[in-house]
């Protein structure tokens, strides 16, 4: 039953007359946002690369993966460089007004960090990521549209293992300021 319900279920999300593949590419700033223990007293903001392949299986709804590279950088000798890498599964609530079109979205999924200061590092992995996403987008054509966007990115908690010695922190949210 469960298999019938679910072969359903995407003959009609597939077959409705407003579905369509999307692919969208963001690029912006990435701003470190404290989280608990984890500060961002000494950090400055970097890089935001994203690119989001999706679907939009209705007039108001999509899905889309969101694959992000990004960073935040040191001020100066008393904070690492951290650079990150997401990969969300987005649902996306879509408003299209006639004159641009507003996305309302948020997903869960894996983050990669890794801090580097000088030449020590280290990397962490949380399958906890949490994402919510606000865009507003302006129509060039049919295929094309440009816009703007933020993105808030709550990455949870990490776990740094040192010598078979693990300890759980906080690691810091990010705030991408996307075009």
């Amino acid at each position: 039953m469960k298999r019938v319900f679910l072969i359903l279920l995407f003959v009609c999300v597939s077959s409705s007359a407003f579905a369509q593949a999307q692919i969208g590419l963001r690029g912006g700033l990435d701003l470190c946002l404290d989280n608990g223990k984890a500060k961002c007293d000494s950090l400055k903001p970097g890089y935001s690369v994203t690119l989001a392949p999706g679907y939009q299986f209705h007039t108001f709804a999509a899905v889309h993966l969101d694959i992000n590279f990004s960073s935040v950088n040191a001020e100066n000798d008393k904070a690492p460089d951290i650079t990150f890498f997401h990969v969300i599964p987005m649902l996306s609530g879509v408003i299209d007004t006639g004159a641009a079109i507003i996305s309302i979205g948020g997903g869960v999924g894996y983050n990669r960090l890794k801090m580097s200061q000088g030449s020590m590092g280290f990397e962490a992995n949380t399958y906890l990521a949490i994402k919510a996403a606000l865009a507003l987008m302006f129509p060039i054509n049919k295929q094309l549209s440009m816009g703007l966007g933020v993105d808030y990115v709550y990455n949870g908690e990490m776990e740094a293992c040192i010598n078979d010695k693990c300890n759980k922190n906080d690691m810091i949210s990010q705030l991408h300021a996307n075009l």
